[in-house]
Parts: structure tokens; sequence; C-alpha cells
């Protein structure tokens, strides 16, 4: 991925898929830094918001996590996910539920 945002930088999907990649190597903050950048590219896609959710919950980060999640859910009202990943996130910032492993 690296190659290919060195020769396409304006490409939101090498951010997107490199921060993937990140997340499963648990370079939570690193990929954190691709959502961002493919969210800047491409403000429009729900992907990168739900993956940089993701990754947040994992860092802590549960407020982030949640508003992220309502951007999702405006742009995507008919991911089947957003309502239960948000209020857990949710649940988390506010101490309510225990971390899932």
């Amino acid at each position: 991925f690296d190659q290919v945002i060195s020769l396409e930088p304006e490409n939101p999907d090498a951010h997107l898929h490199r921060g993937k990649a990140l997340a499963r190597l648990e370079q939570y903050e690193a990929a954190i830094n691709y959502f961002d950048q493919a969210i800047e590219l491409d403000p429009d896609d729900a992907a990168p918001y739900y993956e940089r959710a993701a990754a947040r919950v994992e860092i802590g980060q549960y407020r982030k996590a949640a508003e992220d999640l309502d951007q999702v859910a405006t742009l995507d009202p008919g991911n089947p996910f957003v309502g239960s990943d948000r209020q857990t996130a949710v649940d988390l910032a506010n101490g309510d539920g225990a971390r899932r492993n």
C-alpha cells in the first residue's frame, strides 16, 4: 500500500487499506492517521469512519468512536452494524460495559 500511496497520494482507497492493514497489526494510532487521510480525500465514504471507530475503540477513545459511528449512520443509513457498535462505544465511554477482547 505504501507504494500505491507514493504513486497515487490522492487515492483514498489506498489510505483506507493501509490503515486496515495497520489495524490488523494492532498499530491503531498509525492506522487512524491513514483513516484520517482517507476521510480528508473522500469525506462522503462511510468505510474509513467505520474503520477509524473500530481503531479508536481499541485504544479507548470511545466517545470519538461514537462520533465516527454517527457519521457512518449519516453516510450509510442502511448499515446493519452501526447502531449496536455505537451503543457499545457509548456504554464503554460511560463505563457501563466490560471491554471485549
